[in-house]
């Protein structure tokens, strides 16, 4: 039960859907891009402003991590 999908939105968390379905990670979105944000009560509509990538390729520390 405490695992159950919306156990763990109620404690706080969300799935953002891009454009390509869930997202898992910075990588996969872009400035400008819609994302459907699902919380425990309810879903909002959030478009990206800037990404940041906490990690490079290696997944070591990136320079930059910043994107447009």
């Amino acid at each position: 039960d405490a695992l159950s999908p919306l156990k763990v939105l109620a404690r706080g968390y969300a799935i953002a859907y891009g454009p390509s379905g869930v997202v898992t990670s910075a990588g996969q979105v872009a400035r400008g891009d819609d994302l459907r944000v699902r919380l425990a009560d309810g879903d909002v509509r959030a478009r990206v402003e800037e990404v940041a990538c906490a990690t490079g390729p290696d997944g070591g520390a990136r320079e930059g991590a910043l994107r447009p």
